[in-house]
């Protein structure tokens, strides 16, 4: 018997540790918020006023920002390092205000729901991120550069359709595979 109260006992701390792991990584985005809470109130005030074109832009214009860099200079290294608690604080924002339909989890979900990884990004798997965009509703083509002027949103675009502008880089499809990568990897 006491082997299975050792066991018992186990399992409840294990359990309690990935509940308190959980609970940390909540708390840690909200401290970050709070630390930063005017670079993010634009994005959070465009997403409550349901202004998605806006805050679609506002995300495109903070990503370089929160690099120290403008929109130009960011270089596809850049996205690989990318810092992933204000990537996190982003999701959070785009995902509270969505209901879970929108924000960099929801897009990195469903590119690893249709067979999408790590693996495959740093491939360039054109077909599948072609099929990534065209689940999402984002603009067909190849290029997925500056050149492209993707529509503005719609409140019911699929799912993981937002944000988007940020996707576009004048790296085309290698920072666009870059930027998911470091979404997967961070388990976004």
């Amino acid at each position: 018997m006491a082997d299975d109260d050792l066991q018992s006992t186990l399992q409840r701390l294990d359990a309690a540790v990935a509940s308190l792991g959980t609970r940390l990584a909540a708390v840690e985005t909200s401290l970050a918020l709070v630390q930063d809470v005017t670079r993010f109130t634009p994005l959070q005030q465009l997403l409550a006023a349901g202004e998605l074109e806006a805050a679609d832009r506002e995300t495109s214009r903070l990503l370089p920002e929160l690099l120290g860099r403008s929109a130009g200079e960011v270089e596809p290294e850049d996205l690989e390092r990318f810092p992933l608690p204000p990537l996190r604080i982003i999701d959070q924002l785009w995902s509270q205000a969505s209901g879970g339909r929108f924000g960099f989890a929801a897009q990195a979900r469903l590119y690893r729901d249709l067979g999408g990884s790590v693996e495959s990004l740093i491939a360039l798997d054109e077909d599948l991120f072609a099929r990534f965009r065209e689940r999402v509703g984002w603009p067909a083509g190849r290029a997925f550069s500056l050149l492209e002027d993707p529509s503005p949103p719609a409140a019911d675009a699929p799912d993981g359709h937002l944000p988007l502008r940020c996707w576009y880089t004048a790296y085309g499809l290698k920072a666009a595979n870059l930027l998911m990568a470091r979404l997967i990897e961070g388990g976004l």
